[in-house]
């Protein structure tokens, strides 16, 4: 049975992946803080695949995203921990990339020169330089308490306190379950180098949150374009998925569908006896 190890099951990346790999594999979780040195180097020891999901596995829509102290603490340690056998995945984000292009592909280079997108690219720099390692980046969305997007959205939608959302931000966010499942393809063909993982509709995410507030049934009138801003682009093309790896990646609807199965599954599990009527057709 294959030895897993996730740092970072904290995260919605984190949580996603350590639940698709979780059948036929012995998996040993971490939170993102916490850490123990010692064990997580005894679990390291003997492990086949290491995936870390730190502080760039978060979207880049998060408030507040930048915090990389996952990585700046445990990183290094833990790929020192790994032998030279154990594949390695790295969750990364799509914020390397701010144009001046509008779809970005996995060979791409990542031009952006602003915090953190520098820091993070000298991390998937340290994984790039190990046999047998992926550097995956994407923008994925779910539900882990209010602090992310998805969360801060549905919260704002329930109690209708506005709230004033980037409408001219862009970029092709994945839900946790379509991006898990993803990921557990790509280690079956085991997959190195870098690739983008996302969604295959450059959006805002003003579009995003009055879609996912029609699929639940909510005004968006909460949600209040911010478009003072200048343009962002951190769309990713998911060429190599597509083409080398013969994968599908999610159209905005399929997304918003898949948001809206993950909210109310996490609603379900922290109220088991209450009923939950559908999303809106």
């Amino acid at each position: 049975m294959e030895q897993v190890v996730v740092v970072g099951v904290d995260s919605v990346a984190g949580r996603a992946i350590a639940s698709q790999l979780g059948t036929g594999s012995t998996i040993k979780e971490f939170r993102s803080t916490d850490i123990s040195s010692t064990l997580l180097k005894s679990a390291l020891a003997d492990a086949d695949l290491l995936v870390f999901c730190g502080g760039a596995s978060r979207s880049s829509w998060d408030p507040g995203f930048g915090d990389l102290t996952p990585e700046e603490e445990w990183l290094s340690i833990a790929l020192d921990a790994c032998t030279p056998e154990c594949q390695i995945v790295f969750v990364s984000s799509d914020i390397v990339f701010d144009g001046p292009w509008v779809f970005h592909d996995d060979e791409s280079s990542a031009v952006s020169a602003d915090e953190p997108a520098s820091s993070i690219r000298q991390f998937e720099s340290q994984v790039a330089a190990r046999r047998n390692s992926l550097v995956i980046r994407t923008n994925v969305l779910g539900f882990a308490g209010q602090t992310g997007f998805a969360g801060r959205v549905v919260d704002r939608l329930e109690t209708g306190e506005c709230e004033h959302v980037p409408g001219r931000s862009y970029a092709t966010p994945i839900a946790a379950s379509e991006f898990a499942e993803l990921v557990g393809q790509l280690l079956n063909c085991h997959a190195t180098g870098f690739i983008n993982v996302a969604g295959a509709e450059r959006t805002s995410p003003w579009r995003l949150g009055t879609a996912l507030a029609s699929a639940l049934g909510h005004s968006s009138d909460a949600l209040l374009p911010e478009e003072s801003s200048p343009v962002v682009e951190h769309s990713l093309r998911c060429q190599r998925l597509r083409q080398e790896f013969d994968l599908t990646v999610p159209v905005l609807r399929q997304t918003i569908d898949r948001l809206v199965d993950e909210l109310q599954a996490q609603q379900q599990a922290a109220h088991p006896t209450r009923e939950f009527a559908p999303a809106a057709a």
